[in-house]
């Protein structure tokens, strides 16, 4: 009689080993590095407008391709990953993205920039949705929303590095920096991944320090920068290499039985498993359904109003991530402290992605939602009135609170208001929609220049939809729903 071994019964009941956080740690420090890359855009956009001699609305397109590249990588590595195992297409996007960042550095026209970004796009959208999976499959049930959460904490972390290193090097060293540091980390844990040699780690480390010889960055300069790659490409570069395939996607092949085996045995020494052991996932088979189901009766109106949520919060996010900074020197802010702004705004989003479920967990969540995004929209008007210290520095960390808080959320309302059968149906639809915010929010950004808008009339028409977003959360917990059968 052959013996069966169930994989998800085994992950929740047990505690989260060494094993398990060192996954996490691998998903949070990739995650790092793609909200690293996000942000390095509108960081650089200062620099570039100076050394180009151009104007904000010249960035227009380079500032657009890169969420409508996220939103292409999404729809293609995704499928992919679920058919053929995560740990390459993960790969596959981290250098992806890794190489198009570092050949940013190398552009000289807005045109060959929105070229590059749309191609870092498709591999920066290809990592979330790959890494949120990993990491689930590896931790239990009960602590599943909570562990996700805090990897996704990485985003606005490497969000907020990405500020402090283009405020550190850009004044000194100029653009092409901060795309140096932003594409060779990711393709150094990305080679290392690959082969599980530490050459392709050592090898980023060399082109590091030819750049620095070629580009003329000398003294503390080239210290700092081989400094940095060093210890950040030894420390990713150790988590990295133990970055597993997909439990469930090696337990489904039988050619592939003794790796799961092996993955078992690395979660718990203790367990012991036979050759012919036959591995089973015990999850609720769900039907397939069309995006029909969410519409009709007392589900057109939910539906739309949660598309209309995802958009509205994608607007802010990508708003602020890619013109931020040039608001900010536009406002008469030196470079330094235009793109320390980003430092402000992406460390309140780390705070709001953490304490956000602690609120849920006592206040609910349509109450503590609309909440934040009020206080977001105001903080959002308040950072036009001025540039003073007093007014600036609450507003910015208010709005990466509330706003990019309110974000990580909204996947959590999505799931509450579609039952099981139609869970993945409607939040995958819902966020696929509303992605288009962030392809809404740089256009806008540059047409607030075009049109020569005033700095407090661009962020009060930017708090507009944050408003909206409030109004339609609110709706939300308000409206009849009639989700108890399935069309």
């Amino acid at each position: 009689m052959t013996a069966t071994f169930d994989i998800s019964e085994f992950i929740d009941g047990r505690r989260v080993g060494f094993y398990q956080v060192r996954i996490l740690i691998t998903c949070f420090v990739i995650m790092l590095l793609d909200g690293f890359d996000m942000q390095v855009i509108g960081v650089a956009v200062p620099a570039l407008m100076q050394d180009w001699q151009l104007k904000p609305k010249d960035f227009g397109l380079a500032l657009t391709a890169g969420p409508v590249g996220m939103i292409l990588g999404a729809a293609i590595l995704g499928p992919i990953a679920d058919r053929y195992g995560r740990r390459w297409p993960l790969i596959v996007a981290v250098t992806l993205f890794g190489l198009a960042t570092l050949l940013s550095a190398f552009v000289s026209t807005p045109d060959g920039l929105a070229l590059t970004r749309l191609f870092s796009g498709l591999g920066l959208g290809g990592v979330l949705p790959n890494v949120v999976a990993l990491s689930a499959e590896y931790v239990p049930a009960r602590a599943r929303g909570t562990l996700s959460t805090l990897t996704y904490t990485g985003v606005p972390i490497g969000a907020l590095a990405s500020g402090l290193v283009g405020s550190w090097l850009i004044p000194s060293l100029g653009w092409r920096s901060v795309f140096f540091i932003g594409g060779l980390f990711p393709l150094a844990i990305a080679g290392y991944a690959a082969t599980r040699v530490p050459v392709a780690a050592l090898a980023s480390v060399l082109i590091g320090i030819w750049i620095t010889v070629t580009f003329g960055w000398h003294g503390w300069q080239s210290i700092f920068i081989v400094g940095f790659l060093v210890p950040l490409v030894a420390f990713g570069a150790y988590f990295v290499f133990t970055l597993p395939e997909s439990i469930r996607f090696i337990a489904a092949r039988t050619e592939k039985r003794h790796k799961a085996a092996a993955v078992i045995r690395k979660i718990a020494p203790e367990v012991q498993l036979s050759d012919s052991v036959q591995f089973t996932i015990h999850e609720a088979r769900q039907a397939k359904v069309g995006v029909a189901s969410i519409f009709g009766p007392g589900r057109t109106l939910p539906t739309v109003l949660i598309t209309l949520i995802f958009v509205c919060n994608t607007f802010g996010v990508y708003f602020f991530m890619s013109w931020l900074p040039v608001f900010m020197k536009q406002s008469g802010l030196s470079m330094t402290w235009s793109l320390l702004s980003t430092v402000l705004l992406n460390g309140g989003g780390a705070v709001g992605t953490v304490t956000m479920g602690v609120l849920i967990d006592r206040y609910g969540i349509f109450k503590v939602v609309t909440t934040s995004y009020l206080i977001g929209a105001i903080a959002i008007a308040s950072i036009g009135i001025g540039a003073e210290p007093a007014v600036l520095v609450p507003a910015l960390f208010l709005t990466g609170t509330c706003m990019m808080g309110a974000q990580t959320t909204m996947y959590a309302v999505a799931a509450m208001v579609y039952p099981t059968a139609i869970r993945a149906t409607g939040v995958g639809s819902t966020m696929g929609w509303g992605r288009i915010g962030s392809v809404i929010g740089p256009l806008i950004g540059a047409a607030f220049f075009t049109l020569q808008w005033s700095i407090a009339a661009a962020f009060i028409a930017a708090s507009l939809p944050i408003f909206a977003g409030a109004l339609f959360i609110y709706l939300v917990g308000r409206v009849p729903k009639r989700f108890e059968t399935t069309a």
